[in-house]
């Protein structure tokens, strides 16, 4: 037997395999028994295909006499604002209004301009106007409070595995490939970098530009610049340190080592002599001398020409230090 609602100003009257029943909802539950499926959209009807109980029916619908479609391809015609109603697939809800917005399965679709907040005022806006997301308090991501456990100050807090890939770690691509232009991983204390066309996969450091890539390191209370060139998008990479500080302001290019005690000295390792000179500079380096290996010694490239000596005639001198011992140098004024 097919059962039918009939909608009157204060009761439904309800016929079904059990026999007819009328009950009064407005304010209260009630329970309908089914045994035959049925649909009528020209009727108020609410149907099942077995016996089912239906409690707390929506008193303003059932007021104002409309018609309750919970299931459809797309939206009935005759739907009222504020109605809800899923589609034929059964896996998303939408309520209705202007246009349906589906508030199951894809998450909420908020018109231009809506808000979400607390009664103190909104917390994120969705601007029309320029297709962004406005955040009106702090974020946070995996930690409890902002700034994680109140130190410092932050507006983001973002807490992760400590010395660990699950760690606090960003990365940022673009719509033209899948590798990373910038990549920031604090791994832990005293082991924190940020990387420039290159990635950490969580075992090897790996380039994502075939160019050059480079890193800002700091570890062992050093920060250090590294670098690499010409490896392809994804291949491995063997950093090169090109130029480091550590904390007593020592510079080194292409060395972590200074001298015992030492403290804002300039360390410069052995590297390629340069064979050109360049306009408008000078190049300084370290060299070893002609008494071979293990005889680094100050070197530099000019632009100016070296000339050979004339007549040498002595006028001006000036201290100079070489191995913590003192030294004159002489001159000869042009």
């Amino acid at each position: 037997m097919n059962a039918e609602q009939i909608f009157s100003d204060e009761y439904l009257d309800f016929i079904n395999s059990k026999g007819p029943e009328t009950r009064n909802i407005f304010g209260g539950r009630f329970n309908v028994f089914f045994d035959d499926p049925i649909y009528d959209p020209t009727k108020h009807t609410i149907a099942t295909g077995s016996d089912a109980v239906i409690d707390d029916l929506f008193s303003f619908q059932v007021y104002n006499k409309l018609k309750n479609h919970w299931r459809a391809a797309t939206a009935p015609t005759d739907i009222q604002d504020g109605m809800i109603w899923s589609d034929s697939d059964d896996n998303k809800l939408y309520h209705h209004s202007t246009s349906d917005r589906e508030i199951v399965q894809s998450g909420v679709d908020l018109t231009a301009n809506s808000t979400i907040g607390i009664a103190a005022g909104p917390l994120l806006t969705f601007d029309s106007g320029n297709a962004w997301l406005e955040l009106n308090t702090k974020l946070a991501i995996r930690s409890a409070t902002v700034p994680h456990g109140g130190v410092g100050i932050a507006t983001l807090a973002i807490d992760g595995t400590n010395n660990n890939v699950a760690g606090p770690h960003v990365q940022f691509t673009t719509d033209a490939d899948d590798y990373p232009l910038l990549a920031i991983y604090p791994y832990v204390h005293d082991g924190i970098s940020i990387w420039f066309d290159a990635y950490f996969d969580g075992t090897n450091s790996r380039s994502s530009d075939a160019g050059s890539n480079y890193r800002f390191y700091k570890a062992t209370d050093k920060l250090m610049i590294m670098g690499d060139n010409s490896i392809s998008q994804g291949d491995v990479i063997t950093w090169d340190t090109l130029c480091i500080w550590d904390v007593n302001g020592n510079m080194g290019l292409g060395t972590s080592t200074f001298g015992t005690n030492a403290a804002k000295s300039l360390g410069i390792a052995i590297g390629t002599e340069p064979s050109t000179s360049i306009a408008g500079q000078i190049e300084i380096y370290a060299k070893d001398s002609s008494d071979g290996a293990a005889n680094a010694t100050l070197a530099f490239r000019t632009e100016q020409n070296v000339e050979v000596i004339g007549t040498f005639t002595a006028s001006h001198k000036i201290k100079v230090w070489f191995n913590g011992t003192e030294y004159w140098v002489q001159l000869d004024a042009v």
